[in-house]
């Protein structure tokens, strides 16, 4: 505050003096008798005479001194105040419904939330998430509410709720051509790209928002309760479709979630082979697949729509059943068969949370640990018998990209031995997501031989 004082009573005239570059100060000041030129003079100067400031110097409103502040090509010297509630705030209606923004966070915007409340990283995961009109799927990063959580989590909610991430929060600097005056009333007209179409929001004008043209500032707050919050447009926000991105020898069907921001909107879907226009309710989540291991494509789309209202634009997801296997037999009948591969024919998989890897740093496995092999990228097969024929299955919805895959058999020697991994990278054994892949004995490479590795690498 004394620095401030200095400044407009002419005692400070350099910002160079107060830390800043060797620049001549430019002190921008509100016309006598305005709200915040008398706030100035009352709260800040109090007994210290504020220096006459040239014609050039004083703005007309607060709407021009924060422009002229702002105008950095130009005046990157100034300064200037207002009240600081010369602004909009503008809150979500938080207990009604939630934002797309729960469902899916950029990876930005992850890092920024989990910084400041790290129990949010609980409740996601890195992944893809949705395609584009024509059904071409989006492999960009994303961070993805588990599908085992819903948006509705009131835990979640809550930590969504602290201050610190300003998540439902919206403060809008006023332009001064959005209010207007009515005899007694203010009429503040918002323009629709600043809100959220088809949300409601709650209101809160704090006092010193405006002034009238004698300068007097308006000096009360208001803040809407429930019965007159704001929905900004009739156009619901497209869903989310959220599908269960499981992978295993059993994994022949999943299911989809599909999620609206907006209260009170209806969601209708599309599921088939071709895409089609939404026409089927939704009330909750959708089976997708079939109780076999035959591969599918479903191309879904889905809108919101509040009563007869324009519909939303639509969401679009591709699901993909993958189905990988080996009809070769194995060595003994107590051996069992896993998969390991990626997106790429070498190295570590470039698209995220892809369900197979090649990454021999992790991969080695203890016999006593196999259930966990799937979190080192490794898949444990289903054996399926018919007609005097033993086939090996793998089925995954997470697959989006083209799969290089390889077999590998493993057997109980003892509870200090690791799996076999002697299996290879290559791409001799490849399969289109949405496709049936097959490897041969000559894509084993090696992998059924008796090569086990003991805890320092020792071959037997």
């Amino acid at each position: 505050t004394k620095q401030i004082q200095q400044i407009y009573s002419n005692k400070i005239t350099n910002w160079k003096t107060v830390g800043g570059a060797d620049q001549k100060i430019l002190a921008y000041q509100r016309p006598v008798n305005s709200g915040s030129q008398t706030g100035m003079l009352s709260l800040v100067m109090k007994d210290v005479k504020i220096a006459e400031a040239p014609t050039e110097h004083i703005a007309a409103s607060m709407a021009d001194i924060i422009n002229f502040v702002s105008a950095y090509d130009n005046a990157e010297n100034a300064i200037g105040y207002s009240y600081y509630y010369y602004a909009t705030t503008m809150f979500q209606d938080i207990d009604k419904d939630v934002a797309n923004g729960i469902k899916l966070l950029s990876v930005d915007k992850y890092n920024e939330y989990v910084a400041l409340v790290p129990e949010i990283a609980d409740y996601y995961e890195e992944g893809v998430n949705g395609a584009s009109s024509a059904f071409k799927i989006d492999n960009t990063t994303k961070y993805i509410l588990k599908y085992d959580y819903d948006p509705t989590n009131e835990t979640l909610l809550e930590l969504f709720k602290n201050e610190k991430l300003g998540f439902y929060k919206q403060e809008i600097m006023m332009e001064s051509n959005w209010v207007k005056s009515n005899g007694n009333s203010i009429i503040i007209t918002i323009p629709k790209e600043n809100l959220l179409t088809g949300e409601y929001y709650s209101l809160t004008i704090e006092k010193g928002f405006a002034e009238d043209q004698v300068g007097l500032a308006y000096n009360e707050s208001y803040t809407t309760n429930e019965n007159e919050n704001i929905q900004a447009g009739t156009k619901a926000q497209a869903p989310v479709i959220r599908i269960k991105k499981i992978t295993s020898g059993d994994a022949q069907t999943t299911t989809m979630k599909i999620n609206t921001i907006t209260k009170n909107a209806s969601i209708k879907y599309n599921i088939s082979v071709s895409g089609g226009y939404p026409t089927t309710s939704y009330s909750a989540a959708v089976t997708l697949g079939s109780a076999d291991y035959n591969p599918e494509i479903y191309k879904i789309s889905a809108l919101a729509q509040i009563g007869s209202n324009t519909a939303s634009d639509c969401g679009y997801e591709v699901a993909y059943k993958t189905v990988i296997y080996t009809s070769y037999e194995v060595k003994t009948d107590g051996d069992e068969v896993y998969f390991r591969g990626s997106n790429v024919k070498s190295g570590t998989a470039t698209v995220p949370n892809f369900p197979f890897s090649w990454d021999e740093a992790s991969s080695p496995l203890l016999w006593s640990d196999r259930d966990n092999a799937a979190d080192v990228g490794m898949i444990k097969a289903t054996k399926v018998t018919e007609s005097n024929s033993t086939t090996y299955y793998v089925v995954s919805w997470g697959v989006t990209e083209t799969l290089y895959f390889r077999p590998l058999s493993c057997k109980e020697e003892t509870e200090t031995k690791y799996l076999i991994w002697a299996w290879g990278q290559g791409d001799s054994a490849m399969v289109s997501p949405g496709k049936k892949g097959k490897a041969n004995k000559s894509d084993t490479a090696g992998a059924y031989e008796t090569n086990y590795h003991d805890r320092i690498g020792n071959n037997y």
